[in-house]
């Protein structure tokens, strides 16, 4: 068994031929060429699929192999695989064979056999695709084997195209490979890819053409281990988070694509506010620099999107018809805009370089630039006393920010909405370390609270978006002020409302073990 690292890119076709030239200066020398066809295979019923792993055969140099790959993930964009290789004597998979190949893994060793004693494979797409392969020595010891694929994966008479780069790692520091990427970004546009070739096999098949919008998950935290791993498990599903959902941004194919990379967003700088008290928070800095402006266009689209989608329908029940076609027509061109800004941001070189700095960050651990004994101290402390305290603070902080509220004035409570999201999403990193059913009702509370101010902040977004319409489109200025008397009482409801899920709340003890 060996374990595949590698670090995979989009490229548009019609750049393929820059990048072949910017990888020949860096390897200093021309690719390997080979054209490669893989048949992927399952059960009837997907079983390889649903137990996360894919099984092919490939002829490479005349011979046949058959590798399965399984185990790993992707972790800040690096996608890291178990892979078992065995050598079979046609285009099809030897199920004994490859069973015999990773006796180390019982779980799969048992599914395999079980399989092979049914003979229930078929086969479920093919990949057919050039590769020209590049090997790169790097000054600091490290050997890249970068590999450009260009072709297309098949499940019938649908397919789609492969246009990609992968730079895997044969050995050295994995961080080599988003340095190398880094360097190629700047002769030829480059995206973070982060579904496999047997994904959009399995996309066609299931004629989905993509996944759906990626929430937020869980992070496998355990009380006893050191608070520099949670921080940097914690900032690296934040990140997959993100990058799990480009390809619906780029693609325009559901408003949730969009507010879930911004959730990614925002659950990655709340995590490192979190962490910024054992972490000075200058080390994180130039991180949350770089997140600033993709916050702001991200949050604009966000914001036409819930005024268009969430807010104008129950403003028009409300006045019991819906709003003139000129003022929608208006309305949906300026989303357009807005959303349209938020692909290309997206979409550009310089997004794509954030991502690749942020992932050296969090994969080579650059917050211990902040060296000191009490640093170190705390990024070795067991991360459940770090979790209790952590919550704890920001339970205090709500508190304060409750007290202090006054109904009348928004900005208090923005800010208590602010204190509440930041509480609610350390609760939800450190989860794992509590009792379900404390962090279930803990939750559920929080949510709740939210779930009131953010309807009194969405009624005051779209309330600023009809402002500006207005003032640059006069005639429509009547339209637009009935709505926006319709939003002052949802606004004003909200803020009522509000009062009675405080008092519960605050009867709420702290998050306990």
């Amino acid at each position: 068994m060996g374990t595949e690292i590698e670090l995979k890119l989009l490229v548009a076709n019609r750049d393929l031929p820059h990048l072949r030239e910017a990888l020949k200066r860096h390897a200093g020398s021309r690719p390997h060429r080979q054209l490669l066809v893989s048949r992927y295979f399952d059960t009837p019923t997907l079983q390889f699929r649903d137990k996360g792993v894919a099984l092919r055969v490939r002829k490479i140099a005349g011979r046949w192999v058959q590798t399965l790959k399984g185990g790993g993930g992707v972790r800040a964009g690096m996608h890291l695989r178990d892979e078992w290789e065995t050598a079979v004597l046609g285009p099809a998979p030897d199920l004994a064979r490859l069973a015999a190949a990773f006796p180390a893994d019982a779980a799969l060793q048992r599914m395999v056999k079980a399989l092979s004693r049914k003979s229930g494979i078929v086969h479920v797409f093919t990949t057919e695709f050039r590769r020209d392969v590049f090997n790169i020595a790097l000054p600091d010891g490290s050997h890249i084997e970068a590999a450009v694929d260009e072709g297309t994966v098949s499940c019938g008479r649908r397919s789609a195209l492969i246009s990609e780069l992968e730079l895997e790692m044969k050995f050295g520091d994995p961080i080599a490979a988003f340095d190398l990427a880094r360097r190629l970004l700047v002769d030829v546009p480059l995206q973070i890819g982060v579904v496999s070739k047997s994904q959009r096999g399995y996309a066609l098949l299931e004629k989905t053409g993509a996944g759906p919008p990626r929430r937020a998950a869980a992070v496998d935290l355990r009380a006893t281990m050191p608070v520099e791993d949670a921080l940097a498990s914690v900032l690296a599903e934040c990140l997959n988070h993100m990058l799990e959902n480009v390809d619906g941004v780029l693609a325009r194919r559901d408003p949730e694509y969009l507010h879930q990379m911004r959730v990614a967003l925002r659950r990655l700088r709340g995590a490192l506010a979190v962490f910024g008290d054992v972490v000075p928070r200058v080390i994180f800095s130039a991180t949350t620099d770089a997140l600033r402006t993709l916050n702001q266009v991200l949050g604009e689209a966000r914001n036409w999107d819930v005024l268009l989608n969430e807010t104008l329908p129950v403003c028009a029940t409300a006045m019991g018809a819906p709003a003139c076609e000129p003022l929608m027509a208006r309305l949906h061109r300026l989303a357009r805009a807005a959303n349209n800004r938020a692909a290309r941001l997206v979409a550009s070189r310089a997004f794509t370089d954030g991502v690749l700095r942020l992932a050296i960050f969090v994969l080579g651990r650059q917050w211990r630039a902040a060296t000191g004994e009490t640093v170190a101290r705390g990024l070795a402390e067991p991360v459940g006393a770090f979790a209790r305290r952590a919550i704890s603070r920001r339970h205090r902080q709500l508190q304060k920010r409750a007290a202090a509220i006054e109904i009348s004035e928004p900005e208090t409570l923005h800010a208590v909405r602010i204190a509440a999201k930041k509480l609610r999403y350390t609760a939800e990193f450190f989860a794992p370390l509590f009792r379900v059913d404390a962090v279930r009702d803990y939750q559920r509370s929080l949510t709740a609270l939210q779930d009131i101010l953010g309807g009194v902040n969405d009624a005051a977004a779209g309330a600023g978006l009809l402002a500006g319409v207005a003032e640059r489109a006069p005639a429509l200025a009547p339209e637009t002020a009935a709505i926006q008397a319709v939003l002052a009482d949802l606004a004003s409801r909200g803020q009522r409302r509000f009062r009675g899920a405080w008092r519960r709340f605050a009867k709420r003890p702290v998050l306990a073990d």
